[in-house]
């Protein structure tokens, strides 16, 4: 989507560390469709030529076969978020992609990928991307072991003085002492709806949402967390606790996140909500952010993340659940909830020490396969709405439309699966092609 240097949802997958990526600042930009640009001059040279989003529908169309993709005039050349280049890497995401049936420029499953990776391949770089408090220690096994280029030993202080760079403009002392964004875990939690419990524990399907669907307690959230911290977060088990401690770590990094949640990682609900109490963090009535814990007639046994307050009722994203209106503690799902706020079941909540609440900026937030347009603090942007230089138009319910749609008694047509500029408004050239309309 446009904008998506915005998206901190979208940075943090990158890394936890977002230095550990060595990019400069003025490029920490979401591009899933960059082409390396080598590759695009060589291929010119050839008399084929392309741009990243010419190069990209060529591929999707099949244009651009599976083989020149992988290995373009029989050469290595980058492509995507991560820049992967290796014919065997790139052959992965390629047949990632057509199995969802998505363009290779696909943002939620790039970030799938990498995720995957990190977690199959490169357990080593993950472990020290998370773990270290060394900049040039992150810096230095992401480019050596994860991206590893040819000349990989003359860029290490180039890198390095790139990550420096970023690690200043993100996580300078005096901004975490204003406080923690309290919508970058929201718009995380949001993202992950529809998610699906599965059969087993294979890793080919844990980050998929939906294949391999089983009731057996697998899930990424379970087995991150678990990996993260195995005192007290078993694998596979129940994991609505799980699911809201795994969107802290992601938005927060594992020691931030451990001190908002009261302290300490825990999956047993009970233990989780009494983290709160001891803090003094409890709380009667709800605000954006909570944890929302909920009983039965014998204790705390289920919780969830407060997404929205309105008209006497909260909004929650809550995992292990189901879409129905009741409370269920077991549905094997990330799923939006709805309750009034004097709902006999709920417990209370547990309020994370978020501080100094931070200037709001407008994003794009991706909720199951639909993406929405955050214009202000808890509410989507409706009807027309210019973004990055482009027309967008959104329905009723926040829904960004895509495709042929008659508005106003007109036909407009919103550009669909083309990663950068989906939903982006269409007109036709002096040719009469379709071309994305510049505002």
């Amino acid at each position: 989507m446009n904008n998506l240097e915005t998206s901190d949802q979208c940075r943090v997958y990158l890394g936890r560390h977002r230095w550990a990526h060595g990019q400069p600042v003025r490029r920490v930009e979401l591009h899933p469709m960059l082409v390396e640009r080598l590759c695009l001059k060589r291929l010119r040279e050839t008399g084929q030529v392309y741009d990243d989003v010419s190069h990209t529908v060529g591929v999707d169309t099949g244009a651009i076969s599976r083989a020149a993709f992988l290995s373009p005039l029989g050469k290595h050349y980058g492509y995507g978020l991560a820049q992967w280049t290796a014919s065997a890497r790139k052959a992965a995401l390629y047949d990632l992609c057509k199995q969802r049936r998505v363009s290779i420029s696909d943002l939620r499953t790039q970030l799938d990928y990498l995720c995957m990776e990190l977690s199959q391949s490169f357990q080593k770089v993950n472990r020290v991307r998370r773990e270290t408090r060394s900049i040039k220690e992150a810096s230095d096994i992401v480019l050596l072991k994860f991206e590893a280029p040819a000349d990989a030993e003359k860029q290490c202080g180039k890198r390095m003085s790139y990550s420096q760079e970023i690690y200043d403009h993100y996580f300078k002392k005096e901004d975490r002492a204003v406080g923690y964004d309290k919508y970058k875990v929201v718009a995380i939690a949001k993202a992950e709806v529809g998610y699906l419990e599965k059969a087993s524990g294979d890793l080919k399907y844990l980050y998929d949402k939906t294949a391999n669907a089983g009731d057996k307690n697998f899930t990424k959230y379970g087995y991150e967390m678990h990996k993260t911290y195995p005192k007290t977060m078993d694998y596979p088990a129940y994991w609505c606790d799980a699911f809201v401690d795994w969107c802290f770590m992601t938005a927060y990094g594992i020691s931030s996140a451990r001190s908002l949640l009261g302290g300490e990682f825990d999956d047993y609900i009970g233990a989780s909500a009494q983290l709160y109490k001891s803090k003094g963090a409890w709380h009667n009535t709800p605000e954006v952010g909570d944890q929302v814990f909920f009983k039965n007639s014998a204790r705390i046994r289920h919780t969830g993340l407060v997404v929205d307050v309105r008209d006497g009722k909260i909004i929650t994203v809550e995992g292990n659940t189901n879409s129905g209106k009741e409370i269920v503690r077991n549905g094997g799902a990330v799923c939006v909830k709805e309750y009034t706020i004097g709902n006999s079941r709920i417990a209370g909540y547990g309020r994370p020490a978020y501080g100094k609440s931070l200037d709001f900026k407008a994003h794009w937030e991706h909720i199951g396969d639909t993406w929405y347009y955050c214009a202000a603090p808890g509410g989507h942007a409706r009807g027309w709405k210019t973004i990055n230089g482009h027309w967008y138009y959104f329905a009723p319910d926040g829904k960004m439309l895509t495709g042929l749609q008659k508005i106003g008694g007109k036909r407009y047509y919103y550009l669909m699966g083309f990663g950068d500029f989906e939903g982006a408004c269409c007109r036709t050239d002096e040719s009469g092609a379709l071309v994305v309309w510049d505002v």
